[in-house]
């Protein structure tokens, strides 16, 4: 992560008018904001808690919402909400930042009881339905509840209230030429995506959700029966803390205690030895085969699941798993090492 200790922090008062003068910050610029919050408040830890500075609490608030720091926005909001200091649109930012973070039972009752003290606002009444159609959705595999992880880690279905979180995240071209995903010109294109994504009804993508920072990267997982094949990306401000490998170990949890996952593929370019590497640590060996794709520059991977027997005809997984990905535009052909083999996709 970006440390921030050059140049020194200037004083408060003299950050929140910057940053109120700004607006929003470049998504470069985004983890300077996060780091700056949270030294603030960590130097005077009254700003967090005493009622004499309300005002001061609120202007955080305002910069944690414009920058989409949603752990401080939960965090000040709630402050806010118990200290009953809270505006109408400070109650309903607190909410949004349950909802989006899969702190979804919550927000139902927040948004609840913001619709009995509101009834007639309309704000209101739209986000009440809509968390309320998040709980209802029926994703592709069953959850066993709203979201997977531990007491630092999530995995929380990817939906389309994520969209935000997921640009300042995804500002980085490298993430979509690494993972071989649309550049997205817009939001509704985002939009589009995840609801292809959704329609195909074989894969489950999630937000990868970190207790401090909020959104920091994304995993999926395509199945075919008990065959899966995954990719994830964590956001450039994050890389380099473990954080990818064990988002995919929170995953492949999931896969193999509720989804019967046996067997997981993956792929990564040849020169990517940081994704070779993790791919390393999470149980992932290369293949002994070589898979020709559009790229030419890809090496593919296989771990089989604790536990699970391993069926040794690896080709003809991958093809079938390649047939049920609709994959055949991307690979060309599987050619076996000994004895040299074509096998067509």
């Amino acid at each position: 992560m970006k440390s921030f200790t050059n140049p020194p922090l200037p004083p408060l008062a003299q950050a929140l008018h910057a940053w109120e003068a700004e607006g929003h910050p470049q998504p470069a610029a985004r983890i300077t904001w996060l780091l700056a919050l949270r030294h603030y408040l960590d130097a005077d830890p009254s700003l967090g808690r005493h009622p004499e500075h309300s005002k001061t609490r609120a202007r955080l608030l305002a910069v944690a919402v414009a920058c989409d720091d949603l752990p401080l926005v939960r965090h000040l909001g709630g402050i806010c909400h118990t200290l009953g200091e809270a505006s109408l649109a400070e109650e309903l930012d607190l909410v949004i930042a349950c909802w989006r973070s899969g702190e979804l039972e919550p927000a139902l009752d927040l948004s609840r009881r913001l619709l009995f003290t509101h009834p007639y606002e309309a704000r209101c009444t739209a986000l009440y339905a809509a968390i309320l159609a998040t709980l209802r959705q029926p994703w592709s595999f069953p959850m066993p509840g709203p979201a997977w992880g531990d007491a630092s880690l999530c995995l929380v279905p990817l939906d389309h209230a994520h969209c935000d979180d997921f640009a300042w995240a995804y500002h980085d071209p490298e993430i979509a030429a690494r993972c071989c995903l649309p550049r997205f010109a817009d939001a509704a294109e985002w939009h589009a995506w995840v609801d292809d994504c959704r329609a195909f009804g074989d894969q489950m993508t999630f937000a990868v959700w970190h207790r401090d920072w909020g959104f920091v990267g994304s995993v999926s997982l395509v199945m075919a029966e008990d065959i899966g094949f995954f990719y994830y990306w964590i956001a450039a401000d994050f890389q380099g803390l473990g954080l990818g490998p064990k988002a995919a170990r929170l995953l492949f949890e999931l896969a193999e205690t509720h989804w019967g996952l046996r067997v997981c593929y993956a792929k990564c370019f040849a020169d990517n030895h940081s994704s070779r590497k993790g791919l390393a640590k999470l149980g992932f060996e290369p293949l002994n085969i070589h898979v020709r794709t559009e790229s030419g520059n890809e090496l593919h991977f296989r771990r089989v699941s604790p536990g699970r027997v391993p069926t040794f005809d690896v080709p003809e997984e991958l093809r079938f798993l390649f047939q049920r990905m609709a994959s055949t535009s991307q690979v060309a052909e599987i050619i076996t090492a000994k004895p040299r083999e074509e096998i067509s996709i």
